[in-house]
């Protein structure tokens, strides 16, 4: 094993000195934390974490960051905050998971790794396969799918994977759909449904996908 440099450990133990301070500080620290997060930097957010930060630690919008390391794709701290035990499952104020963003954003490496960790595919409201094809991310699509992903599940409004994947213009993505089975003729909460999306915002390849889809 290699010894831990006294530099290094000054620097754990300045962090965890730091943390400890009130008010103003722990504003700054955090701070620091996020900007880690943003760049990458797995060193200073395992060294934060063994200093005693909360894995869950969230921002204002409870935005967590397994979450922030899911929707920017970086595994690696997806791996370090698994290892610490960050709440896989949570959801920040606008009911978006780690494995939502990771779909809506096309990290297919991380969607694994948050299921394999125990992240639903399934649940109540808005889910990763909506969010998949709204984003037009058809590898993942499959993927969910696979993994059990109910394919006509509805968010709160009524809205189907198939619907966000006709309003987005994601042809592939309807075509996925469709050939697992999705239902054309859903209608959204205001009576809309997946060819009506598609009309609306211009998108007639589409529109002749749906209309060639089998009745259900």
């Amino acid at each position: 094993m290699n010894p831990v440099s006294p530099a290094r450990c000054l620097r754990v133990a300045l962090l965890a000195a730091w943390l400890m301070l009130p008010g103003a500080a722990h504003a700054g620290s955090y701070d620091e934390l996020f900007a880690a997060m943003r760049a990458g930097n797995t060193e200073a957010v395992s060294g934060f974490l063994r200093a005693g930060v909360s894995a869950d630690l969230a921002d204002n919008a409870g935005t967590t960051l397994l979450m922030m390391a899911a929707r920017e794709g970086r595994p690696e701290l997806v791996d370090v905050l698994l290892a610490a035990a960050a709440r896989v499952n949570a959801r920040n104020s606008v009911g978006d998971s780690a494995l939502m963003l990771a779909a809506l954003n096309g990290h297919g490496t991380i969607v694994r790794r948050l299921v394999h960790a125990g992240a639903q595919v399934n649940h109540e409201g808005w889910n990763a396969l909506i969010y998949a094809s709204a984003g037009g991310r058809d590898e993942i699509a499959k993927l969910l799918l696979a993994l059990g992903a109910r394919i006509d599940a509805r968010a709160p409004n009524g809205t189907t994977a198939l619907m966000m994947a006709a309003r987005g213009g994601h042809a592939s993505t309807v075509r996925v759909l469709l050939a697992a089975g999705a239902d054309a003729d859903l209608r959204n909460d205001d009576g809309a449904t997946a060819m009506a999306w598609a009309a609306k915002n211009g998108h007639e390849d589409i529109v002749l996908l749906l209309q060639a889809a089998p009745i259900k």
